[in-house]
């Protein structure tokens, strides 16, 4: 998962750790090589504007990198998820981490607050994207998919249609609404009725 950050590195996520390319040269971010790193396994990256990158490790949580300095995030910020499979901004400009351990959260100032779309527990979210709109859509591990919006949530699964409710991959859909890739089950495009 190749991602270019504005200062035109290129950043790559890997099983080994995190891997930075300025055209010449690569160096390997991980344990070793920097402390915040508690993980070597990268799952997820997003580059802000600004140049801030994000970081999703499977099972040391959310880094943050400003300028040079990385930066741990994790339960004092209110983000108890350790394995970040999916990261997204919406079109407001709020960052969505989905975790499959402990859910779905939304950057709310500084911390982070889960958010559960079911409200009958954690929805474990393997996949985010954000659609023509900037509506954020997550994909559960086997809750089907939801889009988020400000006025709620609206869950879609097996029973509205979907061919399986282990969603593995989300992409927006041209027309309005997203592709659902489930596990097993096939491809299905949901829209917001």
């Amino acid at each position: 998962m190749p991602i270019q950050t504005p200062d035109g590195y290129l950043w790559i996520g890997t099983q080994e750790g995190l891997v930075r390319f300025d055209g010449t040269r690569f160096t390997l971010f991980d344990r070793r090589t920097t402390p915040e790193f508690s993980a070597n396994s990268v799952l997820a990256l997003l580059a802000d504007h600004d140049g801030t990158l994000w970081v999703g490790t499977n099972g040391g949580g959310l880094l943050r990198m400003t300028g040079t300095r990385f930066e741990a995030l994790g339960p004092r910020e209110g983000l108890i998820g350790q394995k970040v499979q999916s990261l997204a901004r919406d079109g407001r400009g709020v960052l969505w981490v989905g975790t499959d351990d402990e859910g779905l959260f939304r950057q709310e100032g500084p911390g982070f607050r889960r958010v559960d779309p079911t409200g009958g527990g954690r929805f474990l979210v393997r996949t985010l994207c954000v659609d023509r709109a900037g509506v954020v859509w997550a994909g559960s591990t086997g809750g089907g998919v939801a889009r988020l919006q400000e006025d709620g949530a609206r869950v879609f699964t097996t029973r509205e249609g979907l061919p399986n409710d282990a969603v593995i991959a989300l992409a927006p859909h041209p027309g309005g609404g997203v592709w659902v890739g489930t596990a097993g089950g096939g491809l299905a495009r949901v829209v917001q009725v």
